[in-house]
């Protein structure tokens, strides 16, 4: 490819989940989140609609790279023509540096280090790497899927417009959440990171950082938006002003992509979300069929509450309390609980109705989506499971009784109530915010 050869792919929908062996650990999970087949089939049938939206809005090929050993590797394409490739590795100089890791990271959470493979995805001009918790789309958008499609490629029209590299947004504690991140893959960029990586286990303190550079107020450019006082406060960087690298993850993905994007680099380079600027009209994205749509959309959401009523512009879910990960039916046996673990199990067998009732739906209702994606076993295993886990969940509600009996036969797919939001919206001046939790 030349230099300036246009990549055959517009984007990337990157997924870290693979599972491998540790002769001395046992095995261990590249996704905190622990994947199983059953999530798995569903994020990707949710990210091929998207997919499938975003090459009919913008004329380009989009594809699914997922690293999982859970599915058989290789390339595939789906009838919607979105290219699906199973990765069963990590590429080799990649997993060779977890041998690096210090012995004080999480033994369990410094695999996350290993999404910097998608740096490395280079025939495509962007890579979204998202874990497997979150969903790109919920019923109240899905009828819309061109609007998000348009949204999406505004974003890249404005990472484009700027010359950024990597997009993303903050969570509770840390600039960065590697949960969903927009990036534009670079394999130089690629190369210094697999160089850090490997010699991790003398490269990394909470008092210097990556590359113990220093105290965050020494080295984090002061263009960045956690160095200024409301950008500080927004994302809630008290490590700034503590002078310490122990936002949560700071010594795994969150801190190591914040390092290459926003500490080596300065903005713009990596660029929180909030602070992308608007599109240009010569780079613009034609919108006024997309506000419509969501106009539509918004529609919808009439009867929420007040502080629901925007003008919905992009919407993710981030599921909380993974329902793929709790087996409901192990529950039904369980006496003698306290009350804060009979709160939990309500709440988790509501998540695991909304979440099983979407499954339901993607993997054979009516609305189903792209059946070449998966066999016609598998679906009909993830459709034999979820209707168990749908019953075991609703018969613990009823259990519980009081208010959680009267939630048992809840049928409503992946509702508002289900998730933490992830919302875009623009405020007077057209420059987006980025509201979390707006539910």
């Amino acid at each position: 490819m030349g230099e300036h050869a246009r990549p055959p792919f517009l984007l990337s929908l990157f997924l870290l989940a693979i599972v491998h062996k540790d002769a001395k650990r046992g095995p261990i999970e590249l996704n905190i989140h622990k994947p199983n087949v059953h999530a798995l089939a569903y994020w990707m049938l949710r990210a091929a609609r998207l997919g499938m939206a975003i090459e009919r809005r913008s004329g380009r090929d989009v594809a699914l790279d997922v690293y999982t050993t859970l599915m058989p590797a290789g390339v595939t394409e789906t009838r919607s023509n979105v290219t699906v490739r199973i990765h069963a590795a990590l590429p080799d100089e990649l997993a060779q540096t977890q041998a690096h890791a210090p012995s004080t990271f999480s033994r369990t959470l410094v695999v996350t280090l290993q999404k910097w493979a998608a740096v490395s995805l280079v025939d495509a001009e962007y890579v979204c790497a998202l874990d497997l918790d979150m969903d790109v789309f919920l019923p109240t958008l899905e009828p819309f899927a061109d609007a998000v499609a348009d949204e999406w490629l505004d974003a890249f029209a404005r990472m484009r417009g700027v010359g950024a590299h990597l997009a993303s947004y903050p969570d509770h504690s840390s600039p960065i959440n590697a949960g969903f991140m927009l990036l534009r893959p670079n394999r130089s960029l690629y190369e210094e990171g697999v160089r850090l990586l490997a010699r991790a286990d003398r490269a990394w303190s909470v008092d210097a950082g990556w590359d113990l550079l220093g105290r965050p107020l020494d080295v984090v450019p002061r263009t960045d938006v956690v160095m200024l006082d409301d950008g500080r406060d927004h994302a809630k960087a008290l490590w700034v002003s503590e002078g310490k690298w122990n936002f949560h993850g700071a010594m795994l993905d969150q801190g190591f992509f914040f390092h290459m994007y926003r500490v080596r680099r300065s903005w713009p380079y990596g660029i929180d979300v909030r602070c992308l600027p608007p599109v240009t009209a010569s780079e613009g994205v034609a919108r006024a069929s997309a506000n419509a749509r969501v106009a539509a959309s918004a529609a919808l959401m009439a009867g929420a509450e007040p502080k629901q009523r925007w003008q919905w512009r992009y919407r993710l879910a981030h599921m909380y309390k993974k329902p793929y990960g709790r087996n409901m039916c192990a529950l039904l046996n369980a006496t003698g609980l306290s009350d804060a673990t009979i709160k939990e199990n309500g709440v988790c067998a509501r998540k695991s109705i909304t979440w099983h009732t979407g499954l339901l739906q993607a993997f054979g209702g009516r609305s189903a989506d792209d059946p070449s994606l998966m066999s016609a076993q598998l679906r009909a295993r993830c459709v034999a499971a979820s209707v168990q886990q749908l019953a075991c969940a609703r018969a613990r509600l009823r259990q519980l009784g009081g208010r959680w009996a009267k939630i048992a036969e809840l049928t409503a797919p992946l509702d508002r109530g289900f998730s933490t939001l992830v919302v875009f919206a623009y405020n007077a001046s057209g420059c987006p915010q980025l509201i979390v939790g707006a539910a």
